[in-house]
């Protein structure tokens, strides 16, 4: 017996696998299969307890999740989940959505400020959760790559679109639209934000955000560079919410716009140098000109 063989061996009658084995000494999990034959070393298979494995799988574990905890291959769990009586009742596509994932503290400031401005989250009929919707025009594509690289995993497919047919300029506009993937994380943001379907803004919400980047992602979607955020589809009392929140954590002097039938935000010249300020480091610089000062 080699000094490799002996320590395939060795780690193999610990109970490790032959992958994990191969991993430990450098070798393809064929190639310690191969040695392990030659040696004529085998290990009975531990009994996989059947209610605890449907256990597991309905609690969403892995393949990989579950071979550690019964101590056995990977190779063993999906044999044993795809053959024989089981064969199609284990065998599906395991869900994004099915897998234990967090957004992070400062992705969520990031949505939150962003569902203050252009952001929408949605569910649908055939899913359970929620989805995050981007939507921006082409000149816009720095911020709709940033906000697709903020969301990280969680974020789903998009592609530049075409765009339909404007028949007052006979042009059409390219538009970048993406969806991110079905998660708990975004249902529980959904119903914050949507209780009754529609998008509110509540002191509850303005007390979860606490961070510069809230900020700024709201002023890239819907700031101007006279310091106006254009709030026409809140309610005068939730614009009113927002003003008094801008005031009291962010102190920030402003004031609340009549525009035509709905009301805007001004944050006035003496706040708006901190303003900039405190919001330019979250920003991407095709946005900067809404900024007075840079």
């Amino acid at each position: 017996m080699t000094e490799l063989q002996e320590k395939i061996a060795e780690l193999y009658q610990q109970g490790l696998t032959a992958k994990q084995v191969g991993e430990i000494v450098g070798k393809t999990e064929r190639t310690i299969c191969y040695h392990l034959q030659r040696l004529g070393i085998t290990r009975s298979h531990k009994k996989i307890d059947d209610e605890i494995f449907v256990k597991l799988w309905n609690e969403g574990k892995t393949d990989e999740e579950i071979a550690k905890y019964f101590r056995i291959a990977v190779s063993t769990i999906k044999s044993y989940r795809t053959r024989g009586e089981r064969a199609g009742k284990f065998n599906i596509t395991r869900y994004f959505a099915q897998e234990e994932h967090k957004l992070s503290e400062l992705q969520k400031q990031f949505i939150f400020g962003s569902l203050l401005g252009d952001m929408s989250i949605g569910m649908n009929k055939r899913s359970k959760n929620a989805r995050i919707s981007l939507i921006h025009c082409q000149k816009q594509k720095e911020l709709f790559m940033k906000k697709v690289e903020l969301l990280g995993e969680f974020m789903g497919n998009y592609k530049l679109y075409e765009g339909i047919l404007d028949k007052r300029t006979e042009k059409r506009y390219p538009t970048f639209k993406g969806n991110s993937k079905a998660h708990e994380e975004f249902t529980k943001i959904y119903h914050l934000f949507y209780p009754d379907r529609k998008k509110i803004i509540t002191q509850e919400i303005l007390d979860k955000i606490t961070h510069p980047i809230a900020l700024a992602y709201w002023f890239m979607d819907d700031g101007n560079s006279d310091g106006t955020i254009a709030t026409n589809g809140f309610t005068e009392q939730e614009v009113n919410l927002l003003v008094n929140w801008l005031k009291s954590f962010w102190k920030f002097d402003c004031s609340k716009q009549k525009q035509l039938n709905n009301f805007v935000i001004h944050i006035k010249s003496g706040s708006r140098k901190q303003f900039d300020k405190l919001i330019k480091p979250y920003m991407v610089k095709s946005m900067y000109y809404k900024l007075k000062y840079t």
